[in-house]
């Protein structure tokens, strides 16, 4: 046997397991058959989640088939939600994501308070980095590109018992102040019906709505202080939102800008209605406090 002849019994020997793996299902196509080695490669653990795949060129070499039956397959394999891609980077097995209609996330604060505990909330973090490719894979972008990173700590009676690690795409900021702006104007209208709860003197619908507020305006505070440091990250200890707001492109500015005035309108109308409340309820408690105790001769005989 020749030297030449040597190299290409070597050749089809190394090729051979990778051909009998694309063929061990001929009823299938070439495609489908590289989606069910990779399929089966995730179910059975040998690539966990994160893991990446061989390259497009090292799969056509190993199946033998052309660039765009792999490239099918692995396109096929993203829209099923078993592996992610990354540009410039390469195919990488998926995480296993929950379903929405079975996750429920608890507002750490408003559990803490339903215990009858303190709670507190304290940055430890607060920047702008560039994403990872995990990282990027998750927000939607392109390894490098820039995003916001939080840390946080939540404290029930002054101890630790949450540590919050957060990435939000700038993207998306304009929508964390359009969330913002929905949960102001719930606020507000808890505020409406207190007021008119208390000109009624309704004490039950008064500690139902005092239930409510409480959470609500917890949560509105946290989110306030992450928007404050997410807008320090990007413009320094001085950043405000009109420096932000004025940094954006359009036509996404104008929405931000508009967005902005109307949180800012409404949060100086709850200020005005908690003034407001807090006086009614006072004058109301001091008011009961004379009849109770007659103190002031309130219904003395005339």
């Amino acid at each position: 046997m020749t030297a030449a002849s040597l190299r290409k019994a070597t050749d089809a020997h190394r090729t051979a397991p990778a051909r009998a793996a694309a063929s061990t299902s001929p009823a299938l196509a070439l495609y489908e058959q590289i989606k069910a080695f990779i399929t089966h490669k995730i179910q059975d653990g040998s690539w966990g989640a994160g893991h990446r795949l061989p390259s497009e060129s090292e799969l056509v070499a190993q199946f033998g088939v052309a660039r765009m039956t792999v490239n099918r397959a692995l396109r096929e394999l993203v829209e099923q939600g078993r592996i992610v891609r990354v540009a410039g980077v390469g195919s990488f097995v998926a995480e296993d994501k929950p379903q929405s209609t079975l996750l429920q996330i608890a507002n750490i604060a408003s559990e803490i308070r339903d215990r009858g505990h303190d709670y507190r909330c304290e940055f430890l973090t607060a920047e702008r980095i560039a994403a990872s490719p995990d990282v990027a894979v998750w927000l939607d972008l392109r390894p490098g590109e820039s995003v916001f990173h939080t840390v946080c700590l939540h404290m029930e009676n002054e101890i630790p018992v949450q540590l919050e690690d957060r990435y939000v795409n700038p993207r998306v900021v304009p929508d964390f102040l359009e969330q913002d702006l929905q949960a102001t104007q719930s606020i507000h209208a808890l505020l409406e019906r207190q007021f008119q709860a208390a000109l009624r003197h309704q004490g039950a619908e008064l500690g139902a709505l005092a239930a409510e507020l409480t959470p609500a305006l917890d949560a509105m505070d946290a989110r306030r202080k992450q928007r404050v440091a997410l807008v320090r990250a990007l413009h320094g200890v001085d950043g405000t939102m009109s420096g932000f707001i004025a940094a954006q492109p359009e036509p996404g500015r104008a929405k931000l800008a508009a967005a902005w005035s109307e949180l800012e309108r409404l949060v100086v109308a709850c200020k005005s209605a908690t003034t407001r409340n807090g006086n009614l309820l006072a004058e109301q408690f001091t008011t009961m406090q004379r009849v109770l105790h007659d103190s002031d001769g309130t219904y003395a005989p005339r």
